[in-house]
Order: C-alpha cells, then sequence, then structure tokens
C-alpha cells in the first residue's frame, strides 16, 4: 500500500492558527478512511474508535463518523471550495453538480464475448469511503507541544471498480472546517459523540522546501539539558535520556539473506548507522473528536514520530522504523 502527503505553503484560513508560519509549521495533505479495516488500496493507517454514541436507533451507520461527515457536506454546514487552496467559493448546489460523475464505460459479456457501452453516473459523496483532508502543524516552542489543526475535507472514492482509476475523481470539492477550540473536548462530553485514534506513516517525498524544518526542531531537541517530551517507544514508552540520544541512530539486525548460486539461506548480521537525512518517513498518531457544538472536527497530535525506511536487498520499501517519539502531555 502507498501513502501520500504533500506539504503546501501555508493557507489563508490557517494564519488564525495563532499566526504561526514559521519553520516548524507546515500544511500537511493525505487521505484517511474511517474503518478500523480499511480496504482503501492507497491508505496506510490504524484507526480505532474510542467513543461511538449514536442516539436515533432508527438511524443507525455502521460508519457513524463517515456518515455524520457527508451530513455536514449535504447540508452545506461547512463552506464549498473548488480548490484545496480555499481561495474559490462555490455554492452548495455547484458543489453537489460537481460531485455528480457521468462516464461512458465498456462492458464486456464472458458468454456472448459481446462489447456493451453503458452510460454510468456515480456520485461521489454518496460513494465516497476515504476522504482527502488538509491539516496544520506547529511546533508550540512555548509549551513544547505539536499542534494541529483540521482545515479542510474532500470527499473520495477508493473503489477503483466504480469507474476504474481515474485521479479526476479526487479533489473536485472541498470543505472547510469551522476553527475548532483551542483545547480538546472531555471525552464525557455529550456533545461529543465520537472520537477516534487514527495512526498512520507519511512520506516526505512530496514535501516541498519548508520540509526539513520540524525535522530539525524535533531533532535538536533530543540533545537538550531537558528533552521536552521524547521517548523512544509509542507505548509502553521510556524518556529518552540526552546521554544517550545518539545510540537511537544506530540499529543492529538480522537478516536472511539467499545465494544466487546455491539457493541456500543464511543469517546476516547488518549494522546500520542513521543521519538526519534518512529521516525521511512520519508516523503520526492523533485524536479526533466530533464537536456538535461548533459543528467541526478537533484534531490533536498524541505523538509524532521521525521515521528512517527499512528497505530489502533490492530497496524496496520494507516498513518506516520510528526512530523517536515526540508525545503529548507526558
Amino acid at each position: 500500500m502507498k501513502s501520500f502527503i504533500a506539504l503546501l505553503f501555508l493557507l489563508p484560513t490557517a494564519l488564525s492558527f495563532a499566526q504561526k508560519t514559521d519553520s516548524t509549521t507546515m500544511i500537511v495533505e493525505h487521505y484517511v478512511c474511517f474503518e478500523a479495516d480499511c480496504d482503501d488500496w492507497d491508505i496506510q493507517q490504524e484507526f480505532t474508535p474510542i467513543k461511538i454514541v449514536q442516539s436515533d436507533a432508527t438511524h443507525y451507520s455502521k460508519t457513524p463518523f463517515v456518515a455524520w461527515i457527508k451530513q455536514q457536506m449535504r447540508s452545506g454546514q461547512w463552506k464549498a471550495y473548488g480548490d484545496a487552496d480555499l481561495s474559490q467559493p462555490i455554492g452548495q448546489e455547484e458543489a453537489l453538480d460537481r460531485l455528480l460523475i457521468t462516464d461512458t464505460i465498456v462492458l464486456f459479456d464472458p458468454v456472448t464475448y459481446e462489447e456493451e457501452m453503458r452510460i454510468v453516473s456515480v456520485h461521489v459523496l454518496e460513494e465516497a469511503d476515504a476522504f482527502k483532508v488538509r491539516q496544520s502543524w506547529h511546533y508550540n516552542e512555548k509549551s513544547e507541544i505539536l499542534e494541529s489543526r483540521l482545515l479542510a475535507i474532500s470527499p473520495r472514492i477508493g473503489d477503483q471498480d466504480i469507474l476504474g482509476d481515474r485521479p479526476d475523481l479526487e479533489g473536485r470539492v472541498w470543505f472547510a472546517l469551522p476553527a475548532a477550540k483551542d483545547k480538546a473536548p472531555k471525552i464525557q462530553d455529550k456533545n461529543v459523540p465520537l472520537i477516534a485514534q487514527i495512526n498512520y506513516f507519511v512520506s516526505e517525498n512530496q514535501f516541498g522546501a519548508n520540509r526539513t524544518g520540524l525535522k530539525n526542531r524535533l531533532y535538536r531537541g533530543l540533545f537538550e539539558s531537558n528533552p521536552p517530551s521524547y521517548y523512544n517507544s509509542d507505548y509502553p514508552a521510556r524518556k529518552i535520556d540526552p546521554a544517550f540520544a545518539s545510540n537511537l541512530f544506530f540499529s543492529t539486525d538480522t537478516v536472511i539473506t539467499v545465494d544466487p548460486e546455491t539457493y541456500t539461506e543464511s543469517l546476516e548480521v547488518i549494522n546500520r548507522h542513521f543521519t538526519l537525512q534518512d529521516m525521511t518517513y512520519y508516523k503520526a498518531i492523533q485524536k479526533w473528536y466530533v464537536d456538535l457544538r461548533i459543528g467541526t472536527i478537533y484534531c490533536q497530535l498524541e505523538a509524532f514520530a521521525p521515521c528512517v525506511p527499512i528497505t530489502d536487498e533490492y530497496g524496496t520499501l520494507i516498513y518506516p522504523k520510528p526512530l523517536f517519539y515526540w508525545r503529548r502531555g507526558q
């Protein structure tokens, strides 16, 4: 599976996010789905529901996060835009029209071997099983907290069987989310019926010119006399001693190698030394809260880990390996 992330220029709507535009602020764009077993081919994530309250038993949904987001989009509660930069506002009627796709496809009958032309109409909003989202991430030097805010969201179709691999089905309409409160809602709040944790890996290959700012800041913090909230793993975790921080960039692994002539397998110990430049992936752990009072989603980063790619002998990515974690509230 692939994961996608893009670093883009700070949006005007994000300037209210504490007016932060320094080198540790970036706008990220990625995919998300709200199912424990996400079959979407290009989304690599873990989705864990924490709280689900559905008061209307007659409208029970197996995917309540998806249902609520779609309702906000249909009802016009979120302003619609024709572009990801949120610079081209469009009306609600036009937004829904843009999401209706009509195409001609060719069907093949396996019995008669005849081809048939058929006109197919698909509404992206109704068929959407995942979303493309834009967030603002910023490292607050004063509080030593990595802040995030969900800016905009766009429905997408992950099932390639509907109309085939059509890039134009993505990003046809973006919906801007109202600004959330500064603090996360409490889990027992009756106006917060849905809470989930989403873990995902992202690559910096598509990052823009500012891609190293946040990584450099987190790296420097490792070697400070009193590092803020750096840990050796997600959970359970042990706080990192600055005196041993450099050890994080050395790895000893045992791999199985195959002799191309004899086809015999053998174990080989490989020592690796990672540098700042090798940290080309990231792991993000977030909690998402649906807040009915504002009609928005509060997004909070719980942990964030720079990662190095672990590859096989052919250079194919096996998995991104987190080197250390920044963690909230430890």
